[in-house]
């Protein structure tokens, strides 16, 4: 769990809710150790076992730190046991085929068959993400399993108005900033959508960030684009709690949390087609067809619009949510611990 590191990452995030859930399971037979970086020892509580990460562990795991089974948990990993110790791998997303060229991207290409060599168990956190790995690794769908990830958005009292959000209605667009992410072309969208604001909240690349500031000039919507930067978790609540709806053109998934934490508050989600987000959001989701600033919000006008002359969609949304937690999770790796560790 070296990701931990970064606790309020995506990976930090997968570590911290994977590693709760599992100990909240009534897993007598297991028993698990941490390996964590030194100023995280004690995030699972006083009376768990850890083991403090160090960069010379990249050479050699430790004998004393032995396991019956050993969980990367996630595909950058260069943490490994002993070639006797069967490891579960979890596949996040294979986005370095795209962010990368050249010699770096057969590097990363190499290592990640090396990994997929080197696993007793794959999983991946959605069908997409599979899909890739038979694509591009000639895996087929008896070579790994799907675990979803789960929701863990914490939930506050009172219906408060969020720090970052203005009087007027608002869309909301959260995740770490990045070109990925695809943030930027919600400022010309906002241009045919005069009556809203839009709150694009999340830690921030800053040459990405003057892109959308640059974009939010140009048509004319910087008054109405708010960049709330990282945020608290209760600041993250009450923005998906007072927002219209969630603005979420990613063009790369592996899973796409904030689709399942807006649901999960009966909130309208309006994404790309791309990566898993079809997968998640399903048949309740709205999707871009492209990226053209009038379609795109005339997709979210008429959207939002049927989404409240339905009565039942928000209890629909917050179904489809429960579909994707992290107790399911936890159950799913416990299984596979036990298979490949013969317990």
């Amino acid at each position: 769990m070296e990701k931990t590191q970064s606790l309020n990452t995506g990976l930090g995030m997968f570590c911290f809710h994977l590693g709760q859930a599992l100990l909240k399971q009534e897993n007598s037979d297991l028993a698990y150790s941490f390996f964590l970086p030194e100023n995280r020892i004690g995030l699972f509580g006083k009376d768990q076992q850890y083991w403090v990460q160090h960069a010379w562990h990249k050479l050699k795991i430790p004998s004393k730190m032995a396991s019956d089974v050993w969980h990367c948990m996630h595909q950058d990993s260069a943490y490994f046991p002993n070639k006797r110790t069967p490891i579960v791998l979890t596949v996040h997303d294979l986005n370095f085929l795209s962010r990368y060229s050249g010699l770096r991207l057969q590097y990363r290409k190499d290592k990640m068959a090396r990994m997929l060599d080197r696993s007793s168990a794959i999983v991946c956190i959605s069908r997409q993400t599979g899909k890739d790995l038979e694509e591009n690794y000639g895996l087929k769908p008896a070579d790994y399993q799907v675990i979803y990830n789960g929701n863990a958005l914490q939930n506050f009292a009172g219906n408060v108005r969020a720090k970052s959000q203005k009087q007027r209605p608002f869309l909301l667009n959260i995740g770490i900033l990045s070109p990925r992410k695809n943030a930027h072309v919600l400022c010309g969208m906002m241009a045919f959508l005069p009556d809203w604001d839009l709150v694009i909240a999340g830690p921030t690349h800053s040459s990405y960030t003057s892109i959308i500031l640059e974009e939010a000039i140009k048509w004319k919507v910087q008054d109405r684009v708010i960049l709330a930067g990282e945020v608290s978790e209760e600041e993250k609540y009450r923005l998906y709690q007072n927002m219209e709806g969630l603005v979420f053109p990613s063009l790369a998934e592996g899973f796409g949390l904030p689709v399942v934490e807006a649901m999960s508050l009966g909130k309208s989600v309006f994404l790309s087609k791309m990566g898993s987000l079809p997968e998640i959001g399903g048949e309740l989701a709205h999707y871009f067809p492209n990226f053209e600033p009038a379609e795109m919000a005339e997709i979210v006008s008429r959207g939002l619009k049927n989404d409240r002359l339905y009565s039942g969609m928000k209890e629909q949304l917050i179904a489809r949510s429960g579909l994707f937690s992290w107790d399911n999770a936890a159950r799913g790796y416990a299984d596979i611990y036990r298979s490949l560790g013969h317990l």
